[in-house]
């Protein structure tokens, strides 16, 4: 059977485009981890007394299983890349897309984005590494 969008095969993402979803994508990673973590909190009291709710939250608050650490840098790189991106967004947004450093061409874009990579992975093991 032949496709019915044949150019979407051929399609190559455009990485300003990549970064746009992988802003959403984290900024929705956060919200339902912080969501899950203030209904942790504030359920405590009322579920203090089942043995699962225990479990979940000795797991995610006193647990140091590899998962757990796992999943606390994993939320610590969607916070830190969506920062960066968010400054990013924010700062083309002030000076109209014509700022003094990061004007929109498209090998500005690509360096940019190369910067936000090495910042996410630098920031992100330092922070670690500090807390």
């Amino acid at each position: 059977m032949r496709p019915i969008s044949p150019y979407l095969s051929i399609y190559k993402p455009q990485l300003g485009s990549i970064f746009s979803i992988f802003g959403r994508i984290t900024g929705g990673v956060l919200f339902l981890t912080f969501l899950f973590y203030f209904l942790l909190i504030f359920l405590y009291p009322f579920f203090a007394s089942t043995y699962t709710f225990y479990l979940i939250y000795f797991f995610f608050f006193k647990g140091s299983t590899f998962l757990s650490l796992g999943i606390a840098f994993f939320v610590l790189v969607n916070f830190v890349y969506h920062l960066l991106f968010s400054i990013r967004y924010l700062y083309w947004s002030y000076t109209g897309g014509i700022g003094n450093l990061l004007y929109m061409t498209l090998e500005n874009i690509y360096k940019l984005a190369y910067y936000i990579v090495f910042g996410v992975i630098v920031f992100s093991v330092f922070i670690w590494f500090i807390l």
